[in-house]
């Protein structure tokens, strides 16, 4: 008790007092640090996250695991010791599990769900969002815009999605609810990139959402001189540019695969695409007020 009070007191160090504890055990054990979204939170003072002075650090024997769960999957942040595990969507099984334990076969046969789950593109909070909203919707007395897992993946592909969305019955139901989660899970995001001193990084992502439904080949549409002619990335040059689209893929916010070099693709090649999540699009979309929708519509048209 005495070292703790010290500890906290800030008389010793916390950090050293709870890893020399964990070391000690003999038992096993497992370290869980939940949504560290700002790595730099967990380094010792002063130091990098990789210097292993701070609440991570490299468990100094076998009975020990730590994991950690955060957006950035930036490999630079983490301690050489540390191995990234991207967690991809739900499989199309898995997630129209998720649909039926919500909305059940009375919206649609197990096939009907994989197909929305797989147009979903297997994010839980997706899943659950569409599953609540169809629940709901199919115990209404009247017909709905989306009482079916049919209904629901037509209504996405046609671009209702901000209908779906915004759509709740009762002052807090489950699609309200999960609607909130998504967006601010989003916003918290961007915040981070923000606070990174990136703030054209959600200007970017707003941006390429405008753009329609499909893989977008960034190096031939995002042209680095037009970019920096625009009032909205006022002197962001190509290199500035790319470092925008990794950190919005090492936060999950778009899918852009990762090349051997550099350089870009050479004209026998396939050009190289990033891939947006159809809720990523709709809700950004949905948020982006008039006046910079114009001028990113604009700035496309230039683009193109």
């Amino acid at each position: 008790d005495d070292e703790i009070d010290r500890a906290w007191a800030g008389l010793d160090s916390a950090t050293d007092l709870l890893w020399r504890l964990l070391n000690l055990r003999t038992d096993r054990w497992l370290l869980v640090i939940d949504n560290a979204d700002e790595p730099e939170a967990l380094a010792g003072s002063n130091q990098p996250l990789n210097a292993a002075t701070g609440w991570l650090r490299p468990p100094q024997s076998r009975k020990g695991r730590v994991v950690v769960t955060s957006r950035d999957g930036n490999p630079d942040v983490w301690g050489a010791w540390c191995r990234l595990h991207r967690i991809p969507g739900l499989s199309a099984v898995e997630g129209s599990r998720v649909l039926l334990d919500h909305a059940g076969t009375r919206a649609g046969t197990a096939q009907d769900a994989e197909a929305l789950a797989d147009h979903l593109g297997g994010l839980p909070l997706a899943l659950r969002l569409a599953g609540s909203y169809i629940a709901e919707t199919a115990a209404m007395p009247w017909p709905s815009l989306a009482a079916t897992y049919r209904d629901y993946q037509s209504a996405v592909a046609a671009g209702g999605l901000t209908d779906l969305t915004s759509t709740s019955i009762g002052p807090r139901s489950a699609a309200d609810q999960s609607r909130q989660i998504i967006t601010r899970t989003w916003e918290l995001s961007l915040d981070l990139l923000d606070r990174r001193g990136m703030p054209q990084a959600r200007t970017l992502l707003e941006l390429l959402c405008q753009l329609a439904e499909a893989p977008i080949p960034y190096q031939l549409v995002l042209h680095p001189e037009t970019i920096r002619a625009s009032e909205l990335f006022a002197g962001v040059d190509a290199v500035q540019l790319w470092k925008l689209l990794r950190a919005l893929a090492h936060l999950g916010l778009i899918d852009l695969p990762e090349t051997s070099s550099g350089d870009a693709a050479s004209a026998s090649e396939e050009p190289a695409v990033l891939r947006i999540h159809t809720l990523v699009r709709q809700v950004i979309r949905a948020q982006t007020d008039t006046v910079q929708k114009t001028s990113h519509l604009a700035l496309v048209a230039a683009l193109l």
